[in-house]
């Protein structure tokens, strides 16, 4: 998954740069926060799949463990939020925020 995320983030970062130069809003690589930004992008693969394996092994159910990575992964972050201390504490645990 790293490898996958690695390759991923390696295509998506030039094709999405050429799509944002056409209009003047592109960066480059050596922008502060550009290699860290396309780091995580990288990383965020085998996170998302260690959190799919740590609920599968928890639950033990491929319906639910398949509803509840949904859930934690997809939609959850969509409702939490940075406006109340319990929903940031929420979302900083989660993997897309983290």
């Amino acid at each position: 998954m790293t490898a996958f995320g690695t390759v991923v983030a390696l295509a998506s970062f030039p094709s999405s740069q050429a799509i944002l130069g056409e209009v003047d809003a592109g960066v480059s690589l050596s922008r502060p926060g550009a290699v860290g930004a396309s780091t995580a992008t990288a990383l965020l693969a085998p996170v998302c799949a260690l959190t799919g394996m740590a609920l599968g092994a928890l639950l033990r159910y491929t319906p639910t463990t398949v509803v509840a990575a949904v859930v934690v992964l997809l939609m959850l972050p969509m409702v939490v939020g940075e406006d109340r201390h319990w929903s940031a504490v929420l979302a900083h645990t989660l993997p897309l925020n983290a």
